[in-house]
C-alpha cells in the first residue's frame, strides 16, 4: 500500500513530467522513478531504487533551475519516509 508521502512525491514528479520544458530523457527517467514507487516491492526497496534514478535526474546538466528544486523536494519527501 503506498504511503501519503509516497504519493506526494509522485504528484511532484508527474507535475515535472507534465511541464513542456523538461526533456525528453528526463521525463523517461521520471517515468521510471514512477514505476519503481508504485510497484509492490517492499517499500524501503522501491524508496531506494527510485531515490537512485533521481539522483541521475538532479545531476543531468538539461534540467532546468526551478525543476531541479521540485526535484530535491521529492527527494526530501521519499527520505523522510525510509
Amino acid at each position: 500500500m503506498a504511503s501519503e508521502k509516497i504519493d506526494e512525491a509522485v504528484e511532484i514528479l508527474d507535475e515535472l513530467y507534465n511541464d513542456k520544458t523538461i526533456p525528453k530523457n528526463i521525463k523517461a527517467l521520471i517515468t521510471n522513478v514512477k514505476q519503481e514507487l508504485q510497484s509492490n516491492k517492499d517499500k524501503d526497496i522501491k524508496i531506494d531504487s527510485a531515490l537512485l534514478i533521481i539522483d541521475s535526474i538532479a545531476n543531468d546538466t538539461n534540467l532546468p533551475v526551478y525543476a531541479r528544486t521540485q526535484v530535491w523536494k521529492a527527494v526530501s519527501i521519499l527520505e523522510s519516509e525510509e
